[in-house]
């Protein structure tokens, strides 16, 4: 309890804006908690000279690994997107505190960086945040990072407990597969994978030789879907 409640503290706490060199302006977010259907998703945008790194990390859970997005903006693209941020006021915010009505809880934790000065705060479940400029930091930095590398899949990362069920599969045979564009690469069998509740789209491409074959599955809330696939 002690640990907590220090964790807790220092998460929570209002952070002073940090003097560092000029030569790395850049702007981080961190996605993760109990509302994310990853284990974390992490969009990051670094000024390399005149060019600006734009990267997108989906870490999976269990033992499905890592993907990454990366694409290149000029460094004017970046200096707007910094801009941006200064005018809803995102160096000066800081970290939200919790709310035990809301429930399952999803942090932002968002990073800063722009001439010489940082600054770092903890958002925890924006969207429902009394304060609108949480939310706008987030579908800024969110909305640049998909207009370099494309959208994330699983609802954008984001899934709520309550709105989410999990896929269990298997194959006959190694395969690729790939989750509503998502790419998992030679990982079956999977065991509670959480999904959106819903439809999605299963393709399976198996490595010995073998067609490629698409599914349409459907997921039910907190309930587990299991499929053993015999692939052609």
């Amino acid at each position: 309890m002690v640990i907590v409640g220090f964790v807790l503290a220092a998460l929570l706490a209002s952070p002073a804006t940090t003097a560092l060199p000029a030569d790395d302006d850049r702007v981080e977010i961190e996605l993760s908690g109990e509302g994310v259907a990853y284990e974390r998703v992490v969009y990051e945008l670094r000024a390399r000279g005149r060019s600006c790194v734009v990267r997108r990390t989906q870490h999976l859970g269990g033992t499905f690994g890592v993907q990454e997005a990366v694409g290149l903006w000029p460094r004017e693209q970046l200096d707007g997107l910094l801009d941006a941020l200064g005018e809803v006021g995102a160096m000066d915010l800081p970290s939200t505190r919790l709310d035990s009505r809301v429930g399952p809880v999803t942090t932002y934790d968002v990073t800063i960086r722009r001439g010489g000065l940082e600054h770092r705060f903890a958002a925890l479940n924006p969207e429902v945040h009394v304060n609108p400029r949480y939310r706008a930091v987030i579908a800024l930095v969110r909305a640049a990072v998909e207009t370099a590398v494309g959208p994330t899949g699983f609802n954008d990362g984001r899934v709520r407990a309550r709105e989410a069920g999990f896929l269990r599969l298997k194959t006959d045979r190694p395969a690729r597969v790939r989750i509503d564009g998502v790419e998992f690469g030679l990982r079956p069998p999977f065991d509670g994978l959480k999904l959106v509740a819903g439809t999605h789209l299963l393709e399976t491409l198996p490595t010995a030789g073998g067609r490629a074959q698409r599914f349409e599955i459907t997921i039910d809330r907190g309930k587990t879907t299991s499929l053993q696939l015999t692939l052609e």
